[in-house]
């Protein structure tokens, strides 16, 4: 390789150098089993499987009778063994009494060892297969029941044939020592992506205070703390309203208890962005004032009730109560919130950091005024203001529908929803909210005549701007490159037939193979794109590094760029589909081409974030 292509690569390497690309996610895997074969004599072994169980989970038994799913193993059927016996279970059983099941359950903590003892041919040099089904659980969430494979050698657990994986693992990949470590460092970007989505709660908390719902709620419940005379229960009214809101992502977690991606499967699920693209123009629609979103009046009349009580439980049920009444409001706003922490990577605890900062804006507001009063004074006075402001979030909520509407056409590949369709209906919206705001329209919460106030003649005409703004993009896609990743991607449009998902017109390979093929007639490495058709940060990545004349001039002449979607929902090939044992032991199930390239990339890179970036050199 030259001199030249080589700097050009180091180059590539700088213009991703600030992009995460080795973000770990967190996979949930309290069980490692290992086995080995253990040789008594002459024409006799014994097969022993052992499982290490993490601390605070059990697996069960496999004498489970009820309440539960017992541990069952079985060994595939071979000539050259026969079975000597029965199964052995060893290790310190606990029997205790279940609740959840009302009756007693077995299961091993810790770890636990199987035994089984065969004859074996003794010229045999075919493995022994081991399959293991079972279940673990914890003091609060059982995870989804799941199987492994397990292939036997002579003295030692083997790994099964390579065979069923999309393509066999990289020879030769040091991910201690990559080939690109010189512009690659590990960094761990999860907490700061997480302190991001606090801030995101945090402003998505400030904008529900300033709705009609809720700003007039805030000099009662000053006047009640200052009546009290005890500034001690104002601080722990705002912290309960910052543990309410936290609690509210704890469904969460238990369903990322049961399947750790499955917060992944969601945020690209089809049938899932259509409906929330549903519920977002409800919500708009519930803003502008048509009709209201409100929970059952029995759950406030019994909030209510329950705080009237004396002490700290009474004052966390008049928190309750504040949430609770003010949910026609904040509804909308919660809902923008979980959707868009849904569709991060992060899983569970990101939307409890979301959910965390919405609440702890509410606490300090209502905290800090009830402990100072005075600073009411300061506050502006409810009006008319308050309403208007709800029907800028009902056009921000439909603004927003649009995105979820984008993703399901991605992800299912029909490539319909094109970008200037989805720039024009913005257009269009910046256009209704400018004659909003010179009053040529109205809504049901807002005065039909008034005065037009200097800030609404500046508002529309930052509105008026933005619609000429987007005009402009139309034409000129780089300079929408802030939008990068709310609006589609750049080559789904109409100025050109969609051919492939290649972005910028880069003669790209959508599959490992072909690009290792070309990489080997042209002699160039292969840079290897771990993407997503419901990846917002790839398309931040491609339409603001990757429009880089030079950084362009290299992935169009320097390297043979694959990009590999592990959202891409499409079946593979019957022959293709496939049970693959993962190195963890664990075993995954390829049933479509996104299955195919997660796998590829999890077990030659042990990463599954994206977007995710490797240059390799193999031909």
């Amino acid at each position: 390789m030259s001199l030249t292509t080589k700097i050009s690569i180091y180059k590539l390497c700088l213009a991703f150098f600030f992009w995460p690309l080795l973000t770990f996610s967190q996979i949930q895997d309290p069980v490692k089993w290992t086995g080995k074969i253990e040789n008594q004599k002459e024409g006799q072994i014994t097969a022993v499987l052992e499982a290490k169980i993490e601390k605070g989970w059990h697996l069960y038994s496999k004498d489970l009778k009820e309440g539960g799913i017992p541990t069952l193993i079985t060994f595939k059927a071979n000539s050259d063994y026969k079975v000597l016996g029965e199964l052995k279970e060893i290790g310190n059983k606990e029997d205790v009494f279940s609740e959840a099941f009302g009756v007693n359950v077995q299961y091993f903590s810790d770890e636990v060892k199987y035994t089984q003892d065969f004859t074996k041919v003794p010229s045999s040099k075919n493995p022994l297969i081991a399959t293991v089904e079972y279940q673990v659980c914890d003091d609060q969430v059982c995870l989804a029941p799941t199987s492994q494979e397990i292939v036997l050698g002579e003295t030692t657990a083997v790994k099964a044939d390579l065979k069923a994986i999309p393509y066999p693992k990289l020879e030769g990949l040091d991910l201690n020592n990559p080939l690109n470590k010189d512009c690659v460092n590990a960094q761990n970007t999860e907490g700061k992506s997480n302190l991001n989505l606090v801030w995101l709660g945090f402003l998505g908390g400030m904008l529900a205070l300033l709705t009609p719902c809720v700003f007039p709620m805030i000099p009662l419940t000053i006047s009640y703390f200052s009546k009290q005379q005890k500034k001690g229960l104002a601080v722990l009214y705002g912290i309960s309203i910052f543990l309410i809101f936290s609690l509210l992502s704890l469904p969460f977690h238990v369903l990322e208890g049961i399947s750790s991606n499955v917060l992944n499967q969601l945020s690209t699920s089809v049938g899932l962005n259509l409906l929330f693209f549903v519920l977002f123009v409800v919500f708009a629609f519930s803003l502008f004032g048509f009709f209201e979103i409100q929970l059952p009046s029995w759950l406030a009349n019994s909030s209510e009730k329950a705080s009237s009580q004396k002490g700290y439980l009474g004052i966390f049920f008049m928190a309750f109560t504040l949430v609770i009444v003010s949910f026609s409001c904040t509804g909308p706003i919660l809902g923008t919130l979980l959707a868009g922490a849904i569709n991060q990577s992060g899983g569970a605890w990101q939307l409890t950091s979301a959910m965390a900062g919405f609440g702890f804006a509410w606490a300090l507001v209502f905290g800090l005024l009830a402990v100072f009063p005075g600073l009411l004074q300061k506050l502006p006075k409810s009006g008319s203001w308050l309403a208007d402001f709800k029907v800028f979030l009902g056009f921000a909520e439909l603004a927003l529908a649009l995105k979820f509407l984008s993703k399901a056409d991605l992800v299912s590949k029909t490539f319909l929803f094109k970008r200037e369709i989805f720039i024009f209906i913005w257009m269009l919206l910046g256009l209704l909210f400018f004659l909003f705001l010179i009053r040529k329209i109205t809504f049901p919460i807002t005065d039909k005549i008034g005065k037009i106030s200097g800030l609404r003649r500046v508002l529309a005409a930052c509105s008026l701007a933005f619609v000429v703004y987007l005009g402009y993009g139309i034409k000129n896609p780089s300079s929408l490159s802030v939008l990068s990743g709310i609006l589609p991607p750049i080559n789904v449009t109409l100025f050109e037939k969609q051919k492939t998902t290649c972005p910028l017109g880069i003669d790209c390979k959508d599959d490992y193979k072909q690009a290792l093929t070309k990489a080997n007639n042209v002699q160039k490495p292969i840079l290897i794109d771990f993407t997503g058709y419901g990846c917002e940060n790839c398309r931040r990545m491609e339409e603001n590094v990757w429009t880089d004349p030079k950084v362009l001039d290299i992935l169009n002449q320097k390297v043979v760029l694959t990009s590999l979607y592990v959202d891409d929902k499409s079946n593979l090939k019957k022959e293709e589909q496939s049970t693959y044992l993962l190195s963890n032991g664990q075993s995954k199930s390829l049933k479509t081409v996104g299955d195919k390239w997660s796998v590829f990339q999890s077990e030659n890179f042990i990463n599954n974030s994206q977007p995710h970036y490797k240059i390799s050199f193999f031909f």
